[in-house]
């Protein structure tokens, strides 16, 4: 397949527990392209993230990133999963959380180590957070914590973002800060999101994959009301980005 791409799946089909989830599916995403991926429930969204991280092993197909195996360029990928495998309530700093992201990489004592603290620090800076280092990472607000969380997966310097439902129980305001630091990210990085919420996605979203048992993809300018029925299995209404204030109020 080509290497020009991020993201390059052919003919994959993955099954699970003897039951297909995913069938024939082909996908490419062009580097530096701002992709979202939505589907219904049980879809298999979250699988093809799976697999895309190299996760998930498909039955058949193949699936490359940035030309190679999922397990062969880990490194290039940050991650924010859907659900924190992290206690809010554990004594730990903004930095001790944001610094997680430094754990896959080799690092001595000494100077790596500086490197690594330097390193989170640009990435809170990233993701708007700078100067909350030493704050009690329980003491962050919803919108906050999950943007420390985007800094703990910037922390591997990646070139690709992979991001599983990042806006779920969030505010408008905080939702709305979330996707205007990801449209600023997407300047120097390949990002997918995963999401059931396309009123802002669409602003900075190029392709929207809809994932039901397989793959389609459309450019964002052709998602209306018809292509999110067929897709979820009922009517459907999008909520445009430009009915909200830039407070994130609702008009």
């Amino acid at each position: 397949m080509a290497t020009n791409f991020a993201i390059a799946i052919k003919n994959l089909s993955f099954s699970y527990d003897g039951r297909t989830v995913l069938e024939d599916v082909n996908l490419t995403i062009a580097s530096g392209e701002f992709a979202t991926v939505v589907g219904p429930n049980g879809g298999g969204k979250t699988t093809l993230i799976k697999l895309i991280l190299g996760l998930f092993k498909p039955r058949s197909g193949q699936v490359q990133v940035f030309g190679k195996l999922p397990e062969a360029v880990r490194h290039r990928i940050g991650y924010l999963p859907q659900h924190l495998q992290l206690d809010p309530s554990f004594p730990v700093t903004v930095r001790d959380v944001v610094l997680m992201g430094r754990l896959g990489n080799k690092r001595s004592l000494g100077q790596e180590q500086h490197s690594d603290k330097r390193i989170a620090q640009m990435a809170l800076q990233d993701v708007g957070l700078e100067g909350l280092d030493d704050h009690p990472f329980s003491s962050l607000s919803g919108g906050q914590l999950r943007r420390v969380l985007i800094a703990r997966a910037l922390c591997c310097e990646p070139d690709l973002l992979i991001l599983d439902e990042p806006t779920v129980n969030l505010d408008p305001r905080a939702e709305k800060e979330l996707y205007d630091t990801l449209g600023l990210l997407n300047e120097r990085l390949t990002i997918v999101l995963v999401s059931h919420d396309l009123a802002y996605v669409t602003k900075f979203a190029s392709q929207v994959v809809c994932v039901k048992g397989t793959v389609n993809v459309h450019p964002t300018s052709e998602v209306d009301s018809e292509v999110m029925s067929e897709i979820y299995g009922a009517e459907m209404r999008l909520v445009r980005h430009d009915r909200y204030r830039d407070n994130g109020e609702k008009m």
